[in-house]
């Protein structure tokens, strides 16, 4: 390695020997060094400068730019592609844009309702096209009352006047979504319409009546229905319960999950608790009319002329006492029967047994795919146990998952 030091570009090598130590420069070459500081240096100031009006100059171009690119975009939208488009075509395109894999929601920023928040010609497109309104998923909102928390920091009267304003707040919420509901399914003309309503229970009897209202919109064109998913508690369904075969003569799929089965009294006296949300099976003697729960196992919904696909999710209900026609089913799922096992709380009359499996399966005479999930706790078969068996056997239907729960 070499210990000469590099000399910069225009110093003489006699003074090479400044630059490795801290010895001052002479006054003669100190004058000499300065001499040569004076053309770079010139030469820095006028680089300054130049790079000054440089830099000028492109702030006048990003505003010259920005000028014209706000003059040009209005122009540029008045020749899109799309803006010349027929509204039949612009409609065919809308109908790719809903979700796969599920019902189009509520939601603002997802098709098809975004489709009518970007101009008023898409709005009116979207609007007229009503296969793009005739599947929706209903999630309930919630209504969430923090638990009062008496003491001197926070009063009686101030936790009331809180629950106040946020029930007040939920009524605002329940009209405009009520409003949408009714818009939405509006929209579909004559169309079918398929939907999925999901209420959690949270025991609150505004969330009820926005169930009820809901089904009031729904229930204007059952006629209409095709595929239908409603989980929700047993004791808000009692309007789907009632429903006739010829209500629903469209109806193809039915999916009923009872989401819970507690019933919601009222206070009959004032010093009642208007909290307690009791179990109460419909129709036990010691039940109160007006607490008594439906019964799906008296519903004819069941019978509806085209219904083919059923799913049945924590009915605890009576398999064998359902009245449905199972030779016209082709898929079937009975899930979470005897929820209540694990409440040491479980019917003998509402097991799933292999006995109760073979005698449904071999009335599905049509059936192509089935998952059905034994109940839990129940009593393990003999070896023996009776086999499925028919005089004129049809098809092998197949069976993806017939499980054990």
């Amino acid at each position: 390695m070499s210990h000469y030091p590099i000399i910069p570009l225009g110093i003489e090598p006699s003074y090479a020997h400044l630059l490795v130590s801290n010895v001052p420069p002479k006054d003669e070459e100190l004058g000499a060094l300065q001499g040569l500081l004076k053309e770079p240096k010139a030469e820095m100031d006028e680089l300054e400068v130049q790079m000054l009006e440089l830099q000028k100059l492109m702030k006048e171009l990003e505003a010259r730019k920005k000028e014209l690119r706000d003059r040009v975009k209005p122009i540029q939208a008045l020749v899109s592609p799309i803006r010349r488009l027929p509204d039949d075509i612009l409609q065919e395109i809308f109908l790719l844009c809903p979700p796969e894999g599920h019902f189009p929601t509520l939601d603002p920023l997802q098709a098809p309702l975004l489709l009518t928040h970007i101009c008023r010609r898409w709005r009116y497109a979207a609007n007229d096209t009503r296969r793009l309104w005739t599947a929706i998923h209903i999630p309930l909102p919630v209504l969430r009352i923090p638990s009062s928390q008496r003491g001197p920091s926070h009063p009686v009267y101030a936790a009331e006047d809180e629950k106040h304003k946020l029930k007040a707040r939920f009524a605002s919420v329940v009209n405009s979504f009520v409003g949408t509901v009714e818009g939405w399914v509006g929209r579909i003309g004559g169309c079918g319409l398929s939907f999925s309503v999901f209420q959690a229970d949270y025991q609150n009897p505004d969330e009820d009546a926005c169930l009820q209202a809901i089904f009031g919109i729904l229930l204007r064109c059952s006629k209409q229905w095709e595929h239908v998913d409603v989980a929700a508690p047993l004791r808000s369904v009692a309007r789907l319960v009632a429903i006739r075969p010829e209500d629903v003569p469209s109806m193809k799929s039915l999916t009923v999950w009872s989401t819970s089965r507690h019933c919601l009294p009222r206070p009959t006296t004032p010093t009642q608790s208007s909290t307690g949300f009791p179990f109460v099976l419909g129709g036990q003697p010691s039940t109160p009319p007006e607490f008594a729960l439906p019964r799906w196992r008296e519903s004819k919904i069941f019978e509806a002329p085209q219904l083919e696909s059923l799913h049945l999710l924590c009915l605890d209900e009576p398999l064998s006492l359902m009245p449905i026609d199972w030779s016209k089913l082709t898929s079937l799922v009975v899930e979470k029967q005897g929820t209540l096992a694990h409440l040491g709380f479980l019917p003998s009359d509402i097991v799933i047994d292999v006995p109760v499996l073979a005698n449904v399966l071999r009335r599905c005479t049509r059936l192509e795919r089935a998952r059905v999930a034994l109940t839990p706790g129940a009593p393990v078969p003999l070896s023996n146990h009776e086999t499925l068996s028919h005089p004129n056997p049809p098809p092998q239907p197949h069976f993806p998952g017939l499980l054990r729960g």
